[in-house]
């Protein structure tokens, strides 16, 4: 796999990384490859992990349970969160659903591209990228939105496709309801 290179000595052949890195085992293809992040694909719980503290940048196929959290940077998620994202720097992407857990952010942005239900997004600095928000809290330095009901957003920029039901708190604001 990628990072790894075979070294044919008189003792044998044997797989050697060709970079620093993570170890990255891909039990269903069965390639072993060195990566610059973490990559999991079993998700986050407490029968596979538990909570997870991390230095560097990690990647989760799997969903992130209830009461499990997840602390890093640049963290990408392609399962649902029911759990806690938080990330010191970079951007939290997460592919699926953010359903009753939270996103924080430090310094970046958020981007969910399901739907954010009954869920808390922060970030001190960046943007907060919706397509769907629903009975959630969401502040951030821009927030944008496709649609959005029974919210409360707060941000220094706001823009959102369609409101309903929503408190909205923004130094400049643009909604097309």
């Amino acid at each position: 796999g990628d990072g790894t290179v075979i070294e044919n000595t008189p003792d044998g052949e044997f797989l050697v990384a060709a970079q620093d890195g993570f170890l990255d085992v891909d039990t269903k293809s069965g390639k072993i490859a060195v990566r610059d992040k973490i990559v999991s694909r079993e998700g986050v719980s407490a029968r596979t992990t538990g909570n997870l503290q991390l230095t560097g940048e990690y990647e989760e196929f799997g969903d992130v349970q209830e009461q499990r959290s997840v602390e890093g940077g640049n963290i990408t998620i392609h399962g649902d969160v029911f759990g806690n994202i938080v990330s010191r720097g970079g951007d939290i992407v997460l592919s699926k659903n953010l359903m009753g857990g939270t996103a924080t952010n430090a310094d970046g942005g958020i981007r969910v591209q399901g739907v954010a239900s009954g869920a808390v997004l922060q970030t001190r600095r960046g943007e907060i990228a919706l397509a769907r928000a629903e009975s959630c809290i969401i502040t951030g330095t821009r927030v944008v939105i496709g649609e959005a009901s029974n919210c409360e957003i707060m941000a220094e920029e706001v823009v959102i496709k369609v409101a309903e039901g929503c408190a909205i708190a923004g130094r400049s604001s643009t909604a097309w309801l």
